[in-house]
């Protein structure tokens, strides 16, 4: 919101606003909150791109079946930092004869695409057999980690499968379905960010 303009003839402060949203200023850190999808750039299937974004796009599959190790990844244009409490969503659904179990890897990836584990994998808690609609919130720490521009955030998940039947996890930025209760079927991860005034 810019100045009155009679205030300017005295200021030489910026006449923009800055909000934040998820923002503890007192402690200079921040909560972006990202949104796990996938979209289909052709015809073939293992092409699909895997995506962290703020926003809610319309994804062209809502879910990955088992046994599946996928990268969700979020490019940033200008320098980041990152260190604090994360905290991952994954949506998971299985039918009565199976388990599932999965494992989350933060990754930090250069601009020539070398990967340096930030936070090692993680296990989440399994999904015993049972037609279920499971979320499970992992908190993990992540230790001040600096992002230049060009580089990426990567979060990595794996997940299997064991006894025959139909599982996967659900990644709708959308959070369309209604079987998960706290979700609705959205892969989110909550990242802390360090911010400087």
């Amino acid at each position: 919101m810019p100045l009155d303009p009679k205030l300017q003839k005295y200021t030489t402060a910026s006449q923009v606003v800055a909000t934040y949203d998820y923002v503890d200023v007192d402690e200079g850190t921040g909560t972006i909150h990202y949104k796990g999808g996938r979209v289909s750039v052709d015809a073939i299937t293992g092409n699909d791109v895997y995506f962290l974004s703020r926003n809610e796009i319309v994804p062209s599959e809502t879910n990955t079946l088992a046994n599946a190790n996928v990268d969700f990844d979020v490019k940033f244009n200008t320098p980041k930092v990152i260190t604090g409490p994360a905290y991952i969503v994954v949506p998971l659904q299985s039918t009565s004869t199976i388990t599932i179990t999965g494992k989350v890897t933060i990754i930090h990836v250069d601009a020539n695409g070398n990967e340096t584990i930030i936070v090692a994998q993680v296990t989440l808690q399994a999904v015993p057999t049972g037609p279920k609609f499971i979320d499970r919130v992992l908190k993990v720490t992540i230790p001040r980690t600096n992002f230049a521009a060009g580089e990426t955030l990567r979060i990595n998940i794996d997940v299997t499968r064991s006894g025959e039947g139909f599982a996967r996890f659900n990644h709708d930025p959308l959070g369309s379905n209604a079987s998960y209760t706290l979700s609705g079927g959205r892969f989110s991860a909550y990242i802390p960010f360090e911010l400087n005034f």
